[in-house]
């Protein structure tokens, strides 16, 4: 097979592959990420997850409900997040560098060593997270709820947590959770 017909076979895959993403999604080679908007936004970042898309960097997802999913590595930064229902959800080494995550709702979800530095997460409710070795360096925490979270190895470095709540929270390793 000479090179020219295995470029055309790449070539023809990728437009294969690329056909597969409905026209309101967006791929972009450049930053290698998927963007995602408009109608059925949930649905739609299920779908391109389960296929193995892990970058949804800029995507505008406000009152998205990914409630109880496995979204482990989900890169969400940049993302508008506002009022999004992430609740009891398994997002474990997940990004939401520069997201607004405004009136979030995380209660109960699993976001051990999840990066929200720069992140805007005023008024959200942290109710119960394991937060263990999570990055709040610079986030805005104002009015948050973190109520009986694991904080153990958090980094909250330049974080503003005015209002913020921490009631029963878990700081150092040998502290038992709150129940």
């Amino acid at each position: 097979m000479s090179v020219f017909s295995q470029e055309k076979t790449t070539i023809r895959h990728l437009l294969e592959f690329l056909r597969q993403f409905p026209a309101n999604m967006q791929w972009h080679r450049s930053t290698e990420s998927l963007v995602i908007q408009g109608e059925d936004a949930t649905n739609k970042l299920i779908a391109a997850y389960q296929r193995g898309i892990r970058n949804f960097k800029g995507s505008a997802l406000a009152a998205v409900d990914l409630t109880e999913l496995k979204l482990k590595g989900i890169n969400l930064s940049r993302c508008h997040l506002g009022s999004a229902l992430l609740m009891e959800s398994d997002l474990r080494n997940s990004c939401f560098q520069y997201s607004d995550l405004v009136n979030a709702e995380f209660s109960e979800s699993d976001l051990r060593k999840a990066d929200f530095s720069h992140a805007d997460l005023t008024d959200a409710t942290l109710i119960g997270v394991d937060l263990r070795k999570a990055n709040f360096r610079n986030a805005c925490l104002k009015v948050a709820d973190l109520t009986g979270a694991d904080l153990v190895g958090a980094d909250l470095t330049g974080a503003d947590t005015t209002g913020a709540i921490f009631d029963e929270v878990r700081w150092y390793r040998h502290e038992e959770k709150a129940i």
